[in-house]
């Protein structure tokens, strides 16, 4: 939490941003993530792999371009602070460590339970948002417009 305030604290417009774990915090939290949202090229190895992974390769192509390394860490952090929201605001909102099987896709990862059947991996969440904001999706949606849905979803 100390090393994502002092960035977020660090970046011109945002240096008062205050993690307190707020829905209000989400919202200057996420104009300030889709700031830092970067992109760098994949390389051959990696677009071979990923289209040998495919089991139908005709039907989707293959961006030429990824999240950065320093964005998939942000998004953890964004991610974690996120989840936190969450548990603060939601009692019944619980981590969970998720293993229902390997073929799930976030088997393995930190996930938060109390939404029914489906888990809301947070990590995940920041991932898919700075996709979008790379993509210039005009679907796009913000941290806080995420939060606001899955609050719905509460049991």
């Amino acid at each position: 939490m100390r090393q994502l305030t002092a960035l977020v604290r660090a970046s011109p417009g945002f240096q008062i941003w205050r993690p307190d774990y707020s829905p209000l915090s989400l919202e200057s939290l996420g104009d300030w993530y889709a700031g830092q949202v970067e992109t760098r090229l994949r390389t051959q190895e990696e677009i071979n792999h990923i289209a040998d992974a495919q089991k139908f390769p005709a039907l989707l192509s293959i961006s030429e371009r990824t999240l950065s390394e320093r964005t998939l860490s942000l998004s953890i952090d964004v991610g974690m602070y996120f989840g936190q929201v969450m548990i603060k605001n939601h009692p019944t909102v619980k981590w969970e460590h998720y293993l229902p099987g390997k073929r799930f896709a976030d088997h393995g990862q930190p996930v938060l339970t109390g939404f029914g059947r489906m888990p809301l991996n947070p990590v995940r969440i920041a991932q898919t948002t700075a996709h979008a904001v790379a993509a210039e999706n005009p679907r796009y949606k913000t941290l806080r417009q995420l939060y606001d849905y899955w609050v719905q979803l509460i049991e």
